[in-house]
């Protein structure tokens, strides 16, 4: 079969490179083998002058032993053998690396080194770690010579040779193969097979001239005896993993022992060395033998142990840990988490539970389990103890909402691996912690670029906005994630175009310390009267009157904050900014309506949902002055870096779509705010909903009436029915009303 244009272009390129390689190491021979001699003379010289010297007086310090044992060492270093080696075969492996800078780097791997022709030992760990630990087109992070290098692996390739001539090239594109009329392309996996370990004329198949490296009494050791136990002990890249392997495919030839491929596993610290493994194995005629990860492998073994209960928190490990250079480390980082999360969650329970002492004590008990079934054993607990019905169902809903946040596998390993501070505290010290960290930090970031670049990238509407803040505070743009905006597809589209379309994404930094300025400004607003202020609830808006002002002047003046006597002068723009925040914070937000008080700390309802919105705060102070409101610890005040609303974000795409079951109330707002038409799809099948016209009521008190009357109705028939309620307040209002009227319900709201 006729080889393609670009194909034959391959491997004339490929031959060409070879045989320069060969011209290179032939032209050193000559002058290695006269700088031999010349040792070998100096080696002798030195060696009778060390002989003269016995033989006379006391031994001299002129010359010594060491200087002939250098000498002879200089002789090894220098000796033709090693180059003849290399013309025989130059390299089997060759990368070139497309650095971050724009250069682009070749290495050539070989079982030697010869910088002359750009030949590097196997063992040199950082540099061949780009062939052995890479694919083609694989994004690279690796420190070589005390220098960190980035880029992408552009070409990796294998080659075989047989007394000096390239018989085969391995691509990701196909194997080629010279035979006697020329170079063709093998088609199949048997044809790769038949020819993966075999001469140019051979038909007998041999192991890798990497035995070439170790020692007739090592290979005697790796070859003989199958129950005798081997332990092959070497330095970092000293090959003692690929003599290991020839030890495992001698014991599986047929007639060496009884060990069959596939009841054999080969157990591997790291990734690197399973990538490795996997790719060495078949190239020694050994298929069918897996090659695992210790911590993959030992998560399988408790698992099966378990029979498939929750042992950990975490089911599965991610794949991305075990590239990490220190993932055990960071499994042990994982382990201390999850502690830190059971002992958030005993807290959490002990204090909720404080006056209920026997179902305290039941928790306490079940403390050697984990914490997913333990919770779910807690629920079943509370489910079946002697509370009152509101206040077991105040419980669940409790144990309920802890439950919830258990679940989230991949954001809490996330929001591990994200937080170098974090992750810092959990590992042990170490000199080479901070580099491990910001390699693990670079990682996190490689994977995140990597997901921008598939051809469809799912995730959260925050996600996707805070990456795009994080690109913009980006210095170098090579670093940027998102790539141009062309394409995105929502779902529940009118939650994120219109009911959420104004939230703002901020990221924040650390502000001065002002707490003291928050109290007292909080102190001054408490002691104004209705007609200090004018009030616009609609609007959100408040501001203080001409008496308001005189008020807020002769108090600050007491406490010493008012300057030039005027609270209007340009240097009173911080209290005027702290009373406007003050007065936003008593007269606009409202306890169990907008926030909670949970654990000494202010969380934020939404006002859509009613459900708590757990580490959201408000911007430009104002939480901070609803925790002085409060008289709760005001944490350090942010200011922001970098923000945009969903309604911008999602404006930059060239085409938006999206799929809702209530878009058509809103056709309008889609149209006007982002140019998009509803389309109402038809039901699978016959619809057999009514859906009534809007019922008005006069009164607030006639239409909760009318609410509660259709619950009562609806119960008799066993009927369930879900009550939508805007903030805390409304949901126990409706609460009470419906025990009131003993109907069995359960309230769910941010308590």
């Amino acid at each position: 079969m006729s080889l393609a244009e670009e194909e034959q272009q391959l491997i004339d390129e490929e031959e060409r490179l070879y045989y320069e390689t060969i011209e290179s190491l032939a032209e050193q021979l000559p002058d290695v083998r006269s700088k031999k001699i010349f040792s070998n003379l100096a080696a002798r010289e030195l060696t009778s002058q060390v002989v003269n010297e016995w033989k006379f007086e006391e031994r001299q310090p002129l010359v010594s032993d060491e200087a002939v044992a250098h000498k002879v060492s200089d002789i090894r270093k220098e000796s033709d053998s090693v180059l003849e080696e290399l013309i025989e075969e130059p390299y089997f492996g060759r990368v070139v690396t497309a650095e971050e800078d724009g250069a682009e780097v070749s290495f050539k791997i070989g079982k030697k080194s010869n910088i002359e022709a750009g030949i590097v030992d196997w063992r040199n760990g950082p540099i061949s770690g780009l062939f052995f630990n890479y694919k083609q087109g694989e994004e690279f992070f690796e420190t070589i010579n005390e220098r960190e290098r980035c880029g992408r692996i552009k070409i990796r390739r294998t080659y075989k040779t047989d007394k000096g001539v390239l018989i085969q090239i391995s691509t990701p594109d196909g194997v080629f193969r010279r035979i006697e009329s020329g170079w063709i392309k093998l088609e199949t996996e048997q044809e790769i097979a038949a020819h993966r370990s075999r001469g140019l004329q051979s038909n007998e198949k041999r192991l890798p001239n990497i035995l070439s490296l170790i020692t007739n009494e090592q290979f005697e050791m790796i070859t003989t005896d199958p129950k005798r136990p081997v332990i092959i002990q070497g330095s970092a890249g000293s090959g003692k993993t690929t003599v290991a392997l020839h030890r495992l495919g001698w014991l599986l030839h047929k007639g060496n022992s009884h060990a069959r491929a596939e009841n054999t596993r080969v157990i591997v610290m790291n990734k690197s060395l399973q990538i490795y493994v996997s790719s060495t194995l078949p190239s020694m005629g050994i298929n069918g033998v897996g090659a695992v990860t210790f911590n993959s492998w030992a998560l399988s073994i408790i698992r099966c142990a378990t029979r498939g209960k929750t042992f950990f928190k975490y089911r599965e490990l991610p794949e991305f840990v075990e590239k990490i250079k220190f993932s055990n480390g960071i499994l042990g980082a994982l382990s201390q988490f999850v502690s830190q999360k059971v002992r958030g969650v005993d807290a959490a329970i002990s204090r909720e539970f404080l006056t209920k002492e026997k179902l305290l004590e039941v928790w306490k008990k079940s403390d050697n389990k984990a914490l997913q079934p333990r919770l779910k054993d807690f629920k079943h607990d509370v489910s079946e103890s002697d509370l009152s019905i509101n206040e077991k169902q105040v419980a669940l809903d409790y144990v309920q909402n802890l439950l919830t946040t258990q679940e989230d596998y991949d954001g809490d390993l996330y929001e591990l691996l994200s937080d170098t501070k974090l992750l810092g505290s959990l590992l042990p010290a170490e000199p080479k912690l901070n580099e491990h960290l910001s390699y693990l930090e670079r990682v996190v970031e490689k994977n995140r670029r990597k997901n921008y670049l598939m051809d469809v990238t799912y995730g959260t509407n925050s996600e996707f906005v805070f990456d795009l803040l994080r690109d913009g505070m980006r210095i170098n743009y090579n670093e940027v994630c998102q790539r141009d905006h062309y394409y995105c597809l929502i779902d529940e589209v009118d939650d994120i175009l219109i009911d959420s379309a104004r939230t703002p994404c901020v990221i924040s930094g650390a502000a001065e310390d002002k707490s003291d300025q928050y109290f007292a400004c909080n102190k001054f607003v408490q002691k104004l009267e209705k007609p200090d202020y004018d009030l616009h609830e609609i609007d959100k808006q408040v501001m203080l009157s001409e008496k308001g002002i005189d008020k807020i002047e002769k108090l600050s003046k007491t406490y010493g904050l008012l300057k030039n006597d005027n609270f209007y002068d340009s240097q009173n723009l911080t209290l005027q900014h702290h009373i406007e925040l003050a007065l936003k914070a008593n007269l606009l937000f409202f306890k169990d309506r907008d926030y909670i008080v949970k654990d000494n700390k202010i969380e934020l309802i939404d006002d859509q949902s009613g459900r708590i919105l757990p580490g959201r705060r408000l911007s430009s102070g104002l939480h901070q002055a609803i925790e002085a409101k409060e008289h709760v610890d005001i944490q350090n005040e942010n200011q922001t870096i970098a923000s945009i609303t969903y309604q911008n974000y999602f404006r930059k795409y060239s085409k938006l779509a999206g799929m809702t079951g209530t878009a058509q109330t809103q056709a309008e707002e889609f149209s006007d705010i982002y140019g998009l038409q509803v389309v109402s799809i038809p039901t699978n099948k016959k619809m057999i909903r009514k859906d009534w016209d809007d019922q008005i009521f006069r009164t607030e008190k006639e239409k909760n009436k009318a609410i509660i009357d259709k619950v009562v109705e609806c119960n008799k028939k066993g009927q369930p029915v879900l009550i939508g309620t805007t903030n805390i307040n409304k949901s126990e209002m409706y609460s009470k009303q419906l025990a009131d009227k003993r109907i069995k319900h359960t309230v769910l709201n941010a308590k």
